[in-house]
């Protein structure tokens, strides 16, 4: 009979607008402290979420957000966010005190820029780049080993380019077409591990990834 799990929050944050260039622009930041309790522990075994039986847990999460967006480019949205994040658990009788929760990622970067051509700003390019660090790890039904490694990093870098149509003489107002580029460095981001036996009973983490390079073709019409 697990019960619902509670947290008290405590957030704080500022945003302001200022010009620069001649251009609006904004910056938000964001802290924030949760207290976590009556936690139900989980482990995740590859791509399976794996719940412990008792709500035998207390914890916390802390972290503080940035972001700047703005025109970089007249008429376009450009944005740079940073995240900074730390979360942990403690389960009770297990000796191990606070160790980090599976969604302890550390720093999380992301920056989105857009462009457009001089003469034709209804033909557009954008770059998606994102950076996270790794998440804890650990060899399923291990109680002492409970996400004590660090999993790989995660990079990834997106190019897109679209195309604006105004088609006054159909049912559709506005049509866009966009190609887009998804992974375009073809990272060999890691989704999650499986972790196998030897015949000396030695564990081994093996990484299973997500897609390579991908492509995307979108298509969006207005009424």
């Amino acid at each position: 009979n697990p019960k619902a799990q509670k947290s008290i929050h405590f957030i704080g944050g500022v945003e302001r607008g200022f010009s620069m260039w001649g251009r609006p622009f904004s910056f938000n930041t964001e802290l924030y402290y949760k207290r976590l309790y009556d936690l139900l522990p989980y482990d995740i075994d590859n791509t399976r979420l794996r719940y412990l039986d008792q709500n035998n847990a207390f914890g916390y999460a802390a972290g503080i957000d940035f972001r700047v967006n703005g025109e970089l480019i007249q008429g376009t949205q450009s944005w740079f966010s940073l995240g900074l994040l730390k979360t942990g658990e403690n389960v009770v009788g297990d000796e191990q005190g606070f160790i980090r929760r599976p969604s302890d990622q550390h720093i999380n970067l992301a920056v989105y820029f857009e462009d457009h051509m001089p003469n034709d700003p209804t033909l557009r390019i954008y770059l998606n780049m994102v950076y996270g660090s790794g998440f804890p790890t650990g060899p399923p039904g291990e109680l002492s080993a409970r996400n004590r490694f660090s999993g790989d990093e995660y990079y990834r870098a997106d190019i897109g380019i679209s195309k604006e149509f105004f088609l006054n003489s159909t049912p559709f107002k506005v049509f866009w077409l966009r190609l887009e580029v998804l992974n375009a460095l073809g990272a060999d981001n890691t989704l999650s591990y499986s972790w196998i036996d030897d015949v000396n009973g030695n564990q081994f983490a093996i990484p299973n990834s997500l897609s390579a390079r991908f492509l995307n073709i979108k298509f969006s019409a207005e009424f």
